[in-house]
């Protein structure tokens, strides 16, 4: 495994923290409130969403 630059590194940690609020702020709405389970949730789905990101680079549409 090669080693990331650090810009790599910055894009990703943006990436999973865009992610982890989208997912917080969903639960959220949804009505399920400030709890540790939220905070666990929105951090799996995060992480979940960033390797099927890096994985899958098709998934969104940048061109």
């Amino acid at each position: 495994m090669n080693k990331w630059s650090s810009n790599q590194m910055k894009e990703l940690f943006v990436l999973f923290m865009k992610s982890f609020f989208v997912f917080y702020i969903t639960q959220l709405i949804s009505g399920s409130g400030v709890t540790g389970k939220t905070v666990l949730y929105s951090l799996f789905g995060a992480a979940i969403w960033v390797l099927l990101l890096k994985i899958f680079p098709n998934l969104t549409n940048k061109e």
